[in-house]
């Protein structure tokens, strides 16, 4: 009769501390998915910020690289030009158009 009192003078208030230490874990757990997929968010808002960033790239470096086909093509200086002259200009001409395509083609990857 003793040893039963003993052992049930507080078990009522561990059963109750013991479903509280559950409740509190699993709210514990529950707030950390959450507060990492918040993480996951402004991860996502970033790389999204950069997609955009190089969308925008993608296409003025299309319109620019256009322009530059268009005066490589059609923007011949008139009239009698030193061939150095000619030379220069079109060399810039060229590496101009080299160098946007190779700025639409990374832009074109980057925002994959």
């Amino acid at each position: 009769l003793a040893s039963k009192e003993i052992f049930d003078y507080n078990r009522e208030n561990f059963k109750f501390d013991q479903e509280q230490r559950l409740e509190r874990d699993l709210q514990r757990v529950e707030m950390q998915i959450q507060r990492f997929d918040l993480f996951r968010q402004d991860i996502e808002d970033l790389v999204k910020l950069t997609v955009d960033k190089m969308d925008m790239y993608h296409v003025v470096g299309a319109l620019f690289l256009a322009f530059t086909a268009l005066i490589f093509a059609e923007g011949i200086v008139s009239g009698p030009q030193p061939h150095y002259f000619l030379a220069q200009y079109l060399l810039t001409a060229a590496a101009s158009f080299i160098y946007l395509l190779l700025a639409v083609w990374l832009s074109m990857y980057a925002s994959i």
